[in-house]
């Protein structure tokens, strides 16, 4: 309100900030999680596909690995 305007509201300020630049930045951050969360998922995948890749014996055992089987 502006001074002495408090009862009637005849007179008010208002202010406005451009957040236009913030959401694009919060958008942009938002993909940049998912993308790092997909990585993470790969890297989890590989690592476990290494494990199991240490533990084969056989050519065949490796291509199972390899195939998914």
């Amino acid at each position: 309100m502006a001074p002495g305007h408090e009862k009637t509201y005849s007179e008010v300020f208002v202010s406005i900030n451009d957040i236009t630049a913030r959401k694009r930045a919060e958008e942009k951050l938002a993909v940049t999680a998912t993308e790092l969360e997909q990585h993470s998922r790969e890297i989890t995948l590989l690592n476990e596909m290494g494990d199991l890749l240490q533990t084969c014996q056989t050519v065949e055992e490796a291509s199972a690995v390899v195939v998914g089987k």
